[in-house]
């Protein structure tokens, strides 16, 4: 009996690995990879699932996995961050076509109300930054976000916790440093009493 009961499970194993999916691979691991260990090592990275016949799907979803998740918002980052210090350089042309092409990126209110306020700052749209700070303020606050602020002062009671919507204050300090440059206006521009 131990020996048909032993050949059973031996079939079964063996059964269960020719059905196994040879693409699966670890996305956790995949998505920290490095650049070039994802997409310049040879039998690396996403050729760990592209290099197996029928896995070719799974590879391209890899890869725009990885190019939306990792790729993209790093060139989101950078091109933002590329933007604020050209107009605190006095560039806003070069800033604004930056802010745009950020702009087309973002998928949340939040985010594409920022870029609007940025944007009518820097164009020197009074008007435009108002609408921009209304629509940025009545963005609701996501579900749960309440008790992970309770959670952040729980477990770090000396730091500042997150607030909704983001950015509510810098936009804030544009609408009150209107007329300064990006820089001052960014800062807080330190108003005088005359002012």
């Amino acid at each position: 009996m131990f020996k048909i009961a032993a050949l059973f499970f031996v079939t079964m194993m063996t059964g269960a690995a020719a059905f196994a999916d040879p693409c699966i691979y670890d996305r956790g691991e995949m998505l920290s990879k490095s650049y070039k260990a994802f997409d310049e090592t040879l039998g690396g990275g996403w050729r760990e699932a592209g290099d197996k016949d029928g896995c070719e799907a799974t590879a391209a979803d890899l890869i725009k996995d990885y190019r939306e998740t990792i790729v993209e918002r790093q060139l989101k980052a950078l091109k933002h961050h590329e933007a604020q210090l050209a107009a605190a350089a006095g560039q806003s042309d070069r800033a604004i076509d930056l802010i745009k092409a950020v702009a087309e990126m973002e998928t949340t209110p939040e985010m594409i109300h920022y870029r609007e306020a940025e944007l009518a700052f820097l164009q020197r749209d009074r008007a435009a930054l108002r609408v921009a700070r209304i629509k940025l303020a009545d963005v609701p606050s996501p579900e749960g976000f309440a008790a992970g602020v309770a959670r952040f002062k729980a477990s770090y009671p000396d730091v500042p916790p997150p607030v909704w919507p983001p950015n509510l204050n810098v936009v804030d300090r544009f609408l009150n440093c209107y007329g300064y440059s990006y820089r001052e206006a960014y800062n807080g521009c330190a108003k005088s009493e005359s002012n």
